[in-house]
C-alpha cells in the first residue's frame, strides 16, 4: 500500500542529478530504499535485509543481494551512494571515501522528531523528496489518529521480549506506547532504553498490560519460555497482552506506519481504543 502511494509522487530533483547505483550497509537504511527509492536504483542490501524475524519489508528485499558490508563487496558494485549506519565499521567507511564513493551514515533514531528528520534527509539524498514527504506526514496522521483513539491513558505497559529483554521509554517503540497513552513500567525497574530483567522482576512490577513481538501459546525454545511461564500467564494472561511485532519497531518510517496500525488494532481487541480502526 506504501509503495504503491509514494511512486506516483515524482521528485523535483532531476533525474540525471539522482543516484542511479546505491548500497545499503544497514537493516534501517534497507527500509528506507525499499519504500522510497525506484527499484532501479537499489543496487544491493545489508546483511540483514532478507532476515524476516527483523526485516519489515523482508519478502521484497530478496529481489535484491544481501551484502556482508565489506568495503570490498561494495567497491565491486561501484555505487554512487551508500546508506550506512553509526556503528558501521569506520575503516570499511573511510576505505569508500577515500576512492571517492559518496557514503551517508543514517543516525539511531530514538523519538518521533528525529525520525521525520531522518526520512526527510535520506529522500533527498535519493533524490525524492517528495516521497519522504508524504511518508513523514501519513505517519504523523497516524501517530495522531492513535493518539485521540486509544483509551490506554494511564495503564502501565511493559514491552517484554525474547530473553527478558525489555524496551524502555526512551526510544521509538516507548514514544509509540507513549503516545498511545500507556506508562512505561520499565523505568519503574530503572530501565529507560533497553536493558533485561528477570521474570520475577517483571512480576513484582505488576504492568496492566504486556507487550510481545511473538504470538506463541506454549514455549517453543528458552527465548520464548518467559513469557510463557505460568506465573506470568496468571498474571497477565490474552487479555492483557498486546502483540507487535519485532520488524515493526527496529527501524523508523515504513514500518513505523504499520507498527501504528497494529497497535490500534490489538487496543480495539483490548477495548482499549475505538472500535472503527480501518483494515487493510
Amino acid at each position: 500500500m506504501l509503495q504503491a502511494a509514494i511512486s506516483v509522487v515524482q521528485a523535483s530533483q532531476p533525474a540525471e542529478q539522482r543516484p542511479e547505483r546505491i548500497v545499503s550497509l544497514h537493516l534501517c537504511a534497507d527500509q528506507y530504499l525499499l519504500s522510497l527509492a525506484d527499484p532501479e536504483q537499489i543496487v544491493a542490501l545489508g546483511p540483514y535485509a532478507h532476515n524476516a524475524d527483523i526485516s519489515f519489508q523482508a519478502e521484497r528485499a530478496r529481489h535484491w543481494p544481501s551484502l556482508e558490508a565489506t568495503a570490498e563487496e561494495v567497491l565491486a558494485l561501484k555505487p554512487d551512494l551508500v546508506l550506512a549506519a553509526a556503528f558501521t565499521n569506520p575503516s570499511t567507511l573511510e576505505a569508500l571515501r577515500r576512492l571517492g564513493h559518496r557514503v551517508m551514515r543514517l543516525q539511531h533514531v530514538q523519538t518521533i522528531k528525529d525520525q521525520r528528520r531522518q526520512i526527510m534527509e535520506v529522500a533527498a539524498a535519493i533524490g525524492h523528496p517528495e516521497r519522504g514527504s508524504v511518508l513523514a506526514e501519513e505517519i504523523s496522521r497516524a501517530f495522531d489518529t492513535l493518539g485521540r483513539e486509544s483509551r490506554a491513558a494511564g495503564n502501565r505497559v511493559l514491552y517484554y521480549h525474547r530473553r527478558g529483554y525489555v524496551s524502555g521509554p526512551d526510544n521509538l517503540a516507548g514514544e509509540l506506547l507513549s503516545q498511545a497513552g500507556f506508562v512505561n513500567a520499565a523505568s519503574d525497574i530503572g530501565i529507560d532504553d533497553t536493558g533485561q530483567a528477570s521474570l520475577e522482576t517483571v512480576i513484582v512490577a505488576r504492568p496492566d498490560y504486556l507487550v510481545l513481538t511473538h504470538r506463541h501459546s506454549r514455549a517453543l525454545d528458552q527465548g520464548s519460555s518467559l513469557v510463557n511461564h505460568p506465573a506470568l500467564r496468571r498474571l497477565l494472561g490474552e487479555d492483557r497482552r498486546i502483540y507487535l511485532p519485532m520488524p515493526l519497531v527496529v527501524c523508523p518510517g515504513a514500518p513505523f506506519l504499520e507498527a501504528i496500525r497494529v497497535l490500534r488494532s490489538e487496543l480495539v481487541r483490548l477495548n482499549l481504543a475505538a472500535s472503527d480502526v480501518p483494515r487493510h
